[in-house]
């Protein structure tokens, strides 16, 4: 019986680490971990750890644990690894996210006995370190938050996404998985290849933003707010991705999906994880969800009714999601550099490689600038 269950365990963990399309091959059991290297370490002091490391492939990931007396620490795994997995499951751009379970030792984790999550890294810059997009703005705030703002989405937000056609992917799945917090720090942009891409979804599933969202789309039709033809076409994007979600996860599928993960990440009864704080914060997770998909059903129709007013005054002709013109963004002024040079010298990789490398890894510094200090220990 034991050894059937320890089966079963095994067999979960190779799901999460082989499923959907990519291959995480350091996470194996039976990967060499002296291969993997550790090329830069640096703290967010309020929440989490963050720790570069690259495989032998020369593949780079970032580890993110939380601090051992973060509360939500066991529970932010969970969160983490759900919204990346409906990003992922949908090519909703953002990075991508493996849980690393209590336990498993591998090397950038500094607690063994405390899950983690792996992620990969998004190409390109965070918005605050590029020009001429200053303007651009789509989280949909609470109210507590922003408390002189209108909460939810705004047509500050609506306007925002209609600049590029990436953007109402982020916007709709942060809407449906309740994330208030994509702020400019969590965003990124890809010159090369025309791309935006998110991170940090661990602020998820704690709060019904699709209510929100409904409130503010209501205020539009009543008002008859004038939409521009690419603001019309965002919300077509946002409401078609939005109608998706909807169909592909009901709160069933959600509920089932949070205790796969959670079993993933050692967060079972009878273990230390599993007490009465982490308990109770899954639980409140998990009642967000039936209220929050009704508000998106209600929500998607809402959409319908705007856009179907806004079609006869626009017309056709001129929506489509082929529009968009490819963003001219450029970096940011050197004073606005980065907080810290990794300590990245010892690469054994190419030249090319390296500076590819470093590049990301400041990139990802400068997600975090505004509370970071080095790892000392």
């Amino acid at each position: 019986m034991l050894k059937t269950l320890l089966m079963y365990v095994f067999l979960l963990n190779l799901q999460c680490i082989f499923c959907f399309g990519y291959s995480f091959e350091l996470l194996d059991p039976h990967y060499n971990n002296n291969k993997i290297k550790v090329i830069d370490s640096i703290l967010d002091h309020q929440k989490s750890y963050i720790t570069f490391i690259m495989d032998e492939a020369k593949n780079v990931f970032l580890i993110k644990q939380a601090r051992n007396h973060t509360r939500r620490g066991p529970s932010m795994v969970i969160l983490e690894m759900l919204s990346a997995y409906i990003a992922e499951l949908h090519d909703i751009p953002a990075n991508r996210v493996r849980i690393v379970p209590a336990g498993y030792a591998i090397p950038g984790k500094l607690y063994v006995e405390q899950p983690a999550t792996l992620h990969t890294l998004v190409p390109g810059k965070i918005l605050n370190k590029l020009s001429g997009i200053n303007k651009l703005f789509i989280q949909q705030p609470w109210r507590k938050d922003f408390p002189k703002e209108q909460p939810g989405l705004t047509y500050r937000a609506i306007h925002g996404m209609s600049l590029h056609q990436d953007l109402p992917l982020i916007v709709a799945l942060d809407t449906f998985i309740g994330n208030g917090a994509r702020r400019r720090d969590s965003l990124f942009y890809d010159k090369e290849s025309d791309k935006f891409w998110a991170i940090d979804l661990e602020s998820s599933f704690q709060t019904n933003l699709c209510k929100l969202a409904c409130n503010c789309i209501r205020t539009m039709l009543k008002d008859q707010t004038k939409l521009t033809s690419r603001e019309l076409n965002g919300l077509i994007i946002y409401r078609d991705t939005l109608k998706k979600l909807v169909k592909h996860h009901p709160p069933g599928e959600l509920y089932k999906k949070m205790d796969e993960f959670a079993l993933q990440a050692g967060i079972k009864p009878g273990s230390l994880l599993f007490n009465d704080e982490t308990a109770k914060k899954i639980f409140f997770y998990k009642e967000t969800i039936p209220e929050s998909y009704k508000s998106a059903q209600e929500l998607v129709l809402l959409l319908g009714e705007l856009i179907a007013f806004h079609r006869t005054k626009i017309g056709d002709q001129y929506l489509t999601h082929h529009t968009y013109e490819k963003c001219n963004f450029s970096d940011a002024e050197q004073s606005h550099d980065y907080p810290m040079r990794p300590n990245v010298m010892n690469l054994d990789c190419s030249k090319e490689k390296a500076e590819y490398i470093i590049d990301r890894i400041q990139a990802y510094q400068g997600a975090f600038s505004n509370y970071l200090i080095p790892v000392t220990h």
